[in-house]
């Protein structure tokens, strides 16, 4: 991830929900789904990159348990 940028704000908000999340106030799809769309809303990445930080996430909660 850059050190600035829309793709930080991005992982910021993430990080974010991450947190709603494990407060039980929003689900895990729900927090990576809304990732997922602000990268491709602010065009931080390309296309193919926001998808392979969305799977990434995916897979990362699924290897946690968190799905």
């Amino acid at each position: 991830m850059p050190k600035y940028g829309k793709g930080l704000k991005c992982a910021i908000l993430h990080d974010y929900l991450c947190e709603e999340f494990h407060k039980g106030k929003i689900t895990r799809l729900q927090a990576d789904r809304i990732f997922l769309e602000s990268m491709l809303e602010t065009k931080a990445f390309s296309k193919m990159k926001c998808y392979i930080l969305y799977f990434a996430v995916r897979l990362f909660a699924k290897i946690k348990g968190y799905i």
